[in-house]
């Protein structure tokens, strides 16, 4: 005998059962008061992105200001190192981006959050990505940016370019796909997401010969595009249209030039005309903008790999902790967590000084992965009393906080 006609289910309901069995359920209304101290601490700890996210804010600052007409969107970057140091003191990282996105008036449900800490927690890299999400206020154009990790990815080495130049253009890249609002919305057979890689390159291009790089620039990026499988990636015929509007407009001069207005719509230019060209026209503009391939591809770096780099004698815990005692006077999960920050940003510099060097990046990861595991695995009082150290109430509530054990008080005086 029939139950009679289901109520059909809600999919975000399905979505939110799905990802809770992942561990990935949604984040709760309201944090526990000792969490939400602790996830208040991290997003007002700096690192090294602090310092880049300032900087890319000032850079777009006027494209804001044209495209909402003084009400800016809002853009979140999300501090690979402060998930991992989320993790590190036993939360959730979903709550955690969940609080950092409710901090700026933002919310996005439990497979956005996962996607985010997916893309955000590698300790060999980031996954550098921008996602449109809910304005919970004010219904204006919202977006959460993953940036491009410190660490070396072997998939993101574009010829030539040092560390610090790949993150800022690959940063730029993330940052003009929240600029993009004429293919904000996807339509159906327009092509619309590799319209919106086209746009992003054509961006990212742009903002690099505007702080100082030469026309070169795009025929590195056509060199690494070229080595690429993703076929959303294939932003190539829009670099070329790019290439020869350069070519014909100053070259890069001529770019340093161009109005925010201008810069936007050239953008838009270069994208409609690489995904519009017939195949003769393609090869027209190849012919026109032929790019210097053997240039290019000359500029590879070359790093070494050397089996004596690997940082396996050196013992990260006893690093930690000396960085830690350096820093803050004594150990706790605070200054553990702002020892790793320092020595991530100071592997990141050495690096930059020798890109074809990697056993800083070794020692960086191998930093990392111990601080992961230090936070709730230290014996604190111990630790301290090595070093003559002392701890106050803080500090025992944050351990009590990370060891998830009650807080020891004194005991209540016997009733006489």
């Amino acid at each position: 005998m029939g139950t009679g006609p289901q109520e059909p289910q809600d999919p975000q309901e399905s979505i939110n059962k799905i990802m809770t069995m992942l561990g990935f359920g949604p984040a709760p209304s309201k944090f526990d008061p000792a969490q939400e101290k602790i996830m208040r601490e991290i997003l007002a700890t700096k690192t090294m992105y602090d310092t880049e996210f300032d900087r890319l804010q000032g850079v777009f600052a006027p494209h804001l200001e044209y495209l909402d007409h003084g009400d800016k969107r809002t853009i979140l970057f999300i501090d690979p190192l402060k998930v991992q140091s989320a993790q590190a003191y036993g939360i959730r990282p979903t709550d955690f981006l969940s609080f950092a996105l409710r901090e700026k008036n933002l919310q996005a449900n439990p497979f956005q959050l996962a996607t985010l800490f997916n893309n955000a927690a590698s300790v060999t890299g980031t996954a550098p990505s921008a996602m449109p999400v809910v304005d919970a206020f004010r219904h204006n154009a919202a977006e959460v940016v993953v940036p491009k990790s410190h660490m070396r990815q072997v998939n993101l080495d574009i010829p030539g370019l040092k560390p610090s130049e790949i993150t800022a253009l690959v940063n730029y890249h993330e940052f003009f796909h929240c600029l993009h609002d004429k293919y904000a919305k996807a339509h159906p057979f327009e092509n619309t997401p590799q319209k919106r890689e086209m746009f992003a390159d054509a961006g990212a291009m742009l903002e690099m010969m505007r702080r100082g790089k030469g026309p070169e620039i795009i025929d590195q990026m056509i060199v690494w595009r070229m080595k690429g499988k993703d076929d959303t990636h294939a932003t190539v015929p829009a670099l070329l249209a790019l290439k020869k509007y350069v070519k014909d407009h100053g070259g890069a001069e001529g770019v340093r030039k161009m109005t925010t207005k201008e810069v936007l719509d050239l953008c838009y230019k270069a994208t409609e005309d690489g995904s519009s060209m017939t195949w003769i026209s393609r090869m027209q503009n190849l012919v026109a903008a032929m790019p210097d391939i053997s240039a290019a591809a000359a500029k590879t770096q070359t790093p070494s790999f050397k089996w004596q780099d690997l940082p396996f004698k050196k013992n990260p815990v006893q690093i930690l902790e000396d960085k830690a005692f350096a820093l803050g006077g004594k150990i706790t999960p605070r200054t553990l967590m702002q020892a790793n920050n320092a020595l991530q940003k100071e592997y990141a510099d050495g690096h930059e000084k020798n890109p074809n060097d990697m056993a800083g990046m070794f020692l960086a990861a191998y930093v990392e992965t111990a601080y992961m595991k230090m936070v709730q695995g230290t014996d604190y009082t111990a630790a301290n009393a090595k070093r003559g150290a002392k701890l106050n109430a803080d500090d025992l509530q944050e351990i009590a906080f990370v060891q998830k054990k009650p807080l020891k008080t004194a005991a209540a005086p016997a009733p006489k």
